[in-house]
């Protein structure tokens, strides 16, 4: 029965390739999300995806969705969804959808070396391959790759068709990409720099009033983001470590507030959860400096409250990537090989920490009093790098027709 099934699915490809030759310059861009909605950094290249469609496409994403997966908002956008089985019959399914779209994409983001799920890797190359047999351009947009890939994502890699683009989101990316894949790739930047920010909910514009209010004082503002999931296992441990480093920089420097900064809701990893709990580890007479962003809200209200400070420390790529967007220093926490490429873009790796060095009594208050002595030299580099970078990023869509 299955034998039969997948003849059946073969023969469908070939129906859909031959009938889509009279459907040029029509339909959609489909697109897979790298997970289920929660994460303001995907949420953000989605939306940035979406600012980089060019004109002559409809004003939709269709977002292709994988089992138990939610639709991810994108602001302005009608919403259009496309869940799919990875059954014989749903793959079926899915390739008579094809008819409808003009080009199907993936977005990479920091899944496709399989270190989260190399399942999820063979997943993404079955729809791909699948997309390019029945003639619809396909494209793998903006990802980063690990120097240590899982097997299991690079044996899938290697399976890829040919006639998929591949866009690597970083130098270093590309190379390891390319050299443990044996695929090419374009290089591009992220498409979340492509993001717009906007103050459209109320904890946002209570955010932001309340930096205003801060710096009516003169005191400056840090924007902190705590991200567990790379020290999963030791939470109590990251959060005390995080607290303790947040009040020694409070009691050194009076003049200094911070405002928290969540950018991932999903259940068992919520940085919000975790950014209260440093709060709440923090001694009550420093409560009054530090205001944590409650939701909801989305990825461009949050880029909208970062552009507000004068650095901000985060353990989340893409609100890295939201304050870079708008010359704002960032301290990464970085994890996964995904942080070093971006920052070789503004020749600033000296701002990246590794995860287990936030316990080191004082590295990270150290770090940060240091960024601050330099934040002006930062803001340069930023200024002077950033319109490459927003060249590089608008470079995933150029190819799109």
């Amino acid at each position: 029965m299955r034998f039969l099934k997948r003849l059946v699915l073969d023969a469908t490809v070939a129906w859909v390739r031959m009938l889509r030759r009279w459907r040029t310059g029509k339909g959609l861009l489909y697109v897979v999300p790298p997970a289920s909605a929660g994460s303001l950094g995907d949420q953000a290249l989605l939306t940035g995806l979406a600012a980089l469609l060019p004109a002559s496409y409809p004003n939709r994403i269709c977002q292709v969705l994988l089992p138990g997966w939610q639709e991810i908002s994108v602001r302005g956008m009608e919403a259009d969804a496309l869940p799919v089985s990875l059954s014989v019959k749903g793959l079926t399914n899915f390739v008579w959808r094809l008819l409808d779209c003009r080009h199907f994409g993936i977005l990479g983001a920091d899944v496709m070396d399989g270190r989260y799920s190399p399942d999820l890797v063979q997943a993404f190359v079955t729809l791909c391959n699948l997309g390019a047999r029945c003639g619809v351009p396909t494209t793998i947009f903006g990802f980063s790759f690990s120097g240590t890939p899982d097997p299991k994502a690079v044996a899938a890699l290697s399976n890829l068709d040919s006639r998929v683009t591949c866009l690597c989101r970083d130098p270093v990316s590309r190379q390891r990409f390319e050299q443990r894949t044996g695929n090419r790739a374009q290089l591009v930047a992220d498409l979340a720099f492509r993001m717009d920010a906007h103050l459209d909910t109320t904890s946002t514009h209570a955010a932001a009033e309340w930096i205003g209010q801060q710096r009516a004082t003169g005191r400056r503002v840090v924007g902190l983001n705590v991200n567990v999931l790379p020290t999963s296992g030791e939470t109590a441990r990251t959060i005390a470590a995080y607290a303790g480093e947040l009040t020694a920089l409070l009691r050194s420097f009076p003049d200094l507030v911070c405002v928290m900064l969540p950018h991932d809701l999903r259940k068992g990893q919520s940085d919000h959860v975790s950014l209260v709990s440093v709060r709440n580890a923090v001694p009550q007479d420093l409560h009054e400096r530090i205001h944590v962003l409650d939701p909801p809200f989305s990825a461009w209200d949050v880029k909208g409250v970062a552009a507000l400070a004068d650095l901000i420390v985060t353990g989340r790529m893409h609100l890295a990537i939201a304050a870079l967007a708008q010359g704002v220093p960032a301290i990464g926490i970085a994890y996964q090989g995904k942080f070093e490429g971006l920052y070789a873009y503004f020749g600033m790796q000296e701002l990246l920490l590794d995860p287990d060095s936030v316990a080191s009594p004082g590295l990270l208050a150290g770090r940060i009093r240091t960024a601050f002595e330099r934040v002006d030299d930062y803001r340069q580099r930023i200024a002077t790098a950033l319109p490459q970078v927003l060249h590089l990023s608008a470079q995933n869509t150029a190819h799109l027709t």
